[in-house]
């Protein structure tokens, strides 16, 4: 995203898993450090506040029940993320809720 709009500035949030060295080393590798930011975990009503400043919410886990993306998407933020089984009954209803297919 940053290459196409070199303004914007994602951020990132949520607690470091194996996969965070990995995205870190490649915005690194593609110049873009700069560019995202690690927020780490942090308490529920700071989250609030940032989402209330954000323009797309990116939900990168695949597994799991995905509660944290009805929660966004309740307050009318732009929803991209996998589709978890468990919720694609309900995420069909909502206009802001963008899938990702899983390549085979």
């Amino acid at each position: 995203m940053a290459k196409v709009l070199p303004s914007s500035k994602p951020w990132a949030i949520g607690l470091s898993t194996e996969y965070t060295s990995c995205w870190m080393y490649k915005a690194k590798s593609e110049g873009l450090e700069g560019n995202i930011r690690y927020l780490g975990a942090m308490p529920r009503n700071k989250l609030l506040e940032i989402l209330t400043k954000a323009m797309v919410f990116i939900f990168q886990v695949m597994e799991g029940g995905g509660i944290a993306v009805v929660e966004v998407m309740v307050s009318g933020l732009q929803v991209v993320a996998w589709n978890p089984p468990v919720l694609r009954n309900y995420l069909k209803e909502f206009p802001n809720y963008f899938s990702l297919k899983r390549e085979s």
